[in-house]
């Protein structure tokens, strides 16, 4: 059977997507423990949110990003903002190189 260069690229986008899913399975966890410990500490969820823009652009990345937001801006809506905004710019950016922009 034939192996299409379309295929090709797939399989090689979802190997090189194991890493990053890898790593955000590792941030759960600690989401976790913020949420159900009510952590109000802004540096160590502000830390978390750093972690996490790298994985928003996947759906459980996003999902969990979303999740912590929602968490953090019962402490602190200026920063959650900022974090929001952040992420907005690093993906709206990331959309325009790829689409040549």
């Amino acid at each position: 059977m034939d192996v299409t260069l379309f295929e090709k690229i797939q399989l090689l986008v979802e190997k090189l997507m194991q890493p990053q899913e890898m790593q955000l399975r590792m941030l759960i966890p600690e989401i976790d423990r913020i949420i159900r410990d009510h952590v109000t500490e802004t540096n160590a969820i502000e830390w978390v949110l750093d972690r996490l823009i790298e994985y928003a652009g996947t759906p459980a990345g996003l999902q969990q990003f979303k999740r912590l937001c929602r968490y953090f801006w019962t402490i602190d809506p200026v920063r959650t903002s900022w974090h929001v905004s952040e992420y907005r710019d690093w993906y709206k950016n990331t959309t325009e190189n790829k689409s040549g922009e």
